[in-house]
């Protein structure tokens, strides 16, 4: 089962990091779609990374919502980046649009 959690980073500009690992099952996976939509839509950061290093399975559910938070955090003008390249999905991700915006 995997994990999601949300670090808020004190920077010169408001940074909200959200972070997975391991398996993102469909518990898991519905976790991480509300705390996206948590953080991009009420929180409204100027900068949102998702750090998927740590994830080692996915589903395309997941996916899914990834590319729903990209497209919303852009909506509402939110500086959204992914982190993956210490995850072995990284060349899947990268398939989706879903990898280093750095």
């Amino acid at each position: 089962m995997g994990v999601v959690g949300v670090n808020t980073e004190q920077t010169a500009e408001p940074t909200v990091t959200v972070w997975a690992q391991g398996d993102i099952d469909a518990c898991a996976a519905d976790r991480l779609r509300h705390v996206l939509i948590d953080v991009i839509v009420k929180t409204r950061p100027q900068y949102c990374v998702v750090n998927l290093n740590a994830v080692t399975g996915l589903d395309e559910t997941t996916i899914g919502s990834l590319q729903a938070a990209h497209a919303t955090a852009i909506d509402v003008n939110v500086t959204l980046t992914f982190r993956t390249a210490g995850s072995p999905l990284a060349g899947d991700l990268d398939r989706y649009g879903i990898t280093d915006d750095t």
